[in-house]
């Protein structure tokens, strides 16, 4: 004989299985919601940073025969919009930083003072130069490579001035400071055949 069923029993046992698959059924929806809203937040940014990468690159464009250094820093922020959340640099930023790097006069960037640069020269044989810098030091440079070769310091302020002798052998720098002391140097021969072997 088969057990009558209770109704009221068998609606108490129907009411939290509907509720179990209502919740399911409402994480599903949510976790589908959460990821397509995750997508179109990753194509969103990704559609920022190469919006971002073009105008860059059309200002670069705008400014390659007048200022292609400008052009070129220009270049490097359009690349980098891109290249910094690891995709990869938007081929016309690529394309116009190339242009600018060939257009560009710009060879070689000395780096090494810690403040103004006032007076750079090149030695009498073109194989070096010298900068005088408010860093209080002077500095000798390989041309060619833009390697320091001689950092002269001990001067009494900013070196405003520097001239090499025709035979290129010494460095004469001069230097003052806001008490009104002045010197002119002169570096040792020594010091200078230093250099002169590096380079």
């Amino acid at each position: 004989m088969l057990a009558e069923v209770n109704p009221s029993h068998a609606a108490r046992i129907a009411v939290p299985g509907i509720i179990i698959g209502a919740v399911i059924a409402a994480l599903v929806v949510a976790i589908g919601l959460a990821a397509y809203a995750f997508v179109e937040r990753n194509t969103a940014g990704r559609n920022a940073h190469e919006s971002k990468a073009r105008e860059l690159a059309v200002l670069a464009k705008d400014s390659l025969s007048d200022d292609p250094e400008r052009s070129i820093l220009l270049g490097m922020h359009a690349a980098n919009a891109t290249l910094q959340y690891g995709q990869p640099p938007v081929a016309t930023a690529e394309d116009l930083l190339h242009q600018a790097l060939l257009a560009s006069q710009l060879r070689l960037t000395l780096s090494g003072h810690k403040d103004k640069v006032w007076s750079v020269a090149w030695s009498p044989d073109g194989k070096r130069l010298a900068t005088a810098s408010s860093d209080n030091m002077a500095k000798v440079w390989d041309a060619a490579s833009g390697q320091e070769l001689l950092t002269l310091t001990g001067q009494v302020g900013p070196v405003w001035s520097l001239a090499w002798s025709p035979d290129g052998k010494r460095l004469a720098t001069g230097s003052g400071n806001e008490e009104g002391t002045e010197a002119v140097r002169i570096c040792p021969d020594e010091k200078m055949k230093k250099a002169r072997k590096r380079s």
